[in-house]
């Protein structure tokens, strides 16, 4: 298996898509596979097994164990309304299709809630095809994209809640943007940076020591992998739908040991 993946990944170098990269083949049982292809950054030595990389969505995921983390704790339920916290998310307008133009609202039949944010069930997300909304998320800059927004996390949340819903809360999927909304939700619960919260609550306790949202080279030298080519200079993405840093082997199962206890 190890060798047909790494065959495989040895193609999309050699293709130019990505200059290299690092896989896990993990099972029940053992230390999982790693296979590493190409190098870091372009044109640079070979990329190790412990390069530190941006994991894009695997973000959600580990947002997901800390915000369950809050609920165990008894700061929120699953259930809860989040406009407790998030006054912008009160009083929502949805439209009447999700093709619909922006003025063909009704408003919003329930709450967004903590589970509708962890299902992707918000009401907001991406849209593909086009439509009204699509257009307007396009303009505003909350229209989700391969690089991070400029613009700061509650900058973000007032452009995108000036924008009507897709669909009733709890009755359509959208991916992406209701982990961006839970990672602003999180800050404002512990009253701290998301990053530095999941930095106390996970990562140092977990040895998770190279992951955080931003990160300077390595002290032993050794680069942050450098897997895209950026247009122009952008702002410090700190939500919860993706951006952090990590090495591969730690998501094998770190962040799963601290999931809400069911017992």
């Amino acid at each position: 298996m190890s060798a047909q993946l790494k065959t495989l990944l040895a193609r999309h170098v050699e293709a130019d898509t990505i200059p290299g990269a690092v896989a896990l083949i993990c099972g029940p049982d053992g230390d999982p596979e790693v296979v590493t292809v190409g190098s870091a950054v372009v044109g640079g030595p070979a990329i190790q097994a412990d390069a530190i990389m941006r994991i894009q969505s695997m973000t959600k995921a580990i947002t997901t164990v800390a915000a369950l983390r809050l609920v165990e704790s008894g700061q929120l339920g699953l259930d809860d309304p989040v406009d407790t916290w998030l006054p912008e998310l009160a009083n929502r307008r949805v439209l009447t299709s999700p093709t619909a133009e922006l003025s063909e609202t009704v408003p919003a039949a329930r709450p967004i809630t903590l589970r509708h944010l962890l299902t992707n069930t918000s009401g907001y997300g991406m849209e593909w095809a086009l439509s009204p909304l699509q257009r307007a998320m396009a303009e505003n800059g909350t229209e989700a994209g391969a690089e991070p927004v400029s613009c700061g996390a509650g900058e973000w949340l007032s452009r995108l809640t000036e924008l009507p819903l897709a669909f009733q809360p709890g009755e359509g999927w959208r991916y992406h943007h209701s982990f961006g909304i839970l990672g602003i939700l999180i800050s404002r619960i512990t009253g701290r940076p998301t990053g530095d919260h999941l930095r106390d609550d996970l990562f140092e306790p977990l040895g998770m020591t190279d992951t955080a949202f931003w990160g300077a080279d390595r002290e032993d030298g050794s680069a942050i992998a450098c897997l895209s080519v950026r247009r122009h200079r952008i702002g410090r993405d700190r939500a919860g739908r993706r951006g952090l840093l990590c090495r591969a082997t730690p998501l094998r199962r770190r962040p799963c040991r601290v999931g809400v206890d069911r017992r």
